[in-house]
């Protein structure tokens, strides 16, 4: 199964993703580390159910639109990374 951790350790190790720049790889990890995945909906439908157990039929049918939501969060927060970081890029690499 592919998860968050598998895209951390790919982009770290596969020399595939080796000539990224610096900020490719920082929106790269902002995109990688949000709550738009089937684990994390997971968890959520969970721990919601054990919060409100009568309202576990409301919480499964939102779950799809949660994940959805989760996913536009995520990328919005790495295009904003993206917008952010243009020339600082440099002074992260020199520390």
């Amino acid at each position: 199964m592919q998860n968050e951790y598998n895209a951390f350790t790919a982009l770290a190790t596969d020399p595939t993703y080796a000539n990224l720049t610096a900020r490719s790889q920082l929106i790269a990890t902002y995109a990688c580390c949000g709550f738009g995945n089937i684990g994390s909906l997971g968890i959520q439908i969970g721990i919601l159910g054990q919060f409100a157990p009568a309202r576990g039929g409301d919480i499964a049918r939102l779950a799809f639109s949660a994940l959805i939501s989760g996913v536009f969060a995520t990328l919005t927060s790495a295009s904003i990374a993206g917008l952010v970081i243009t020339t600082q890029t440099s002074t992260f690499l020199a520390n």
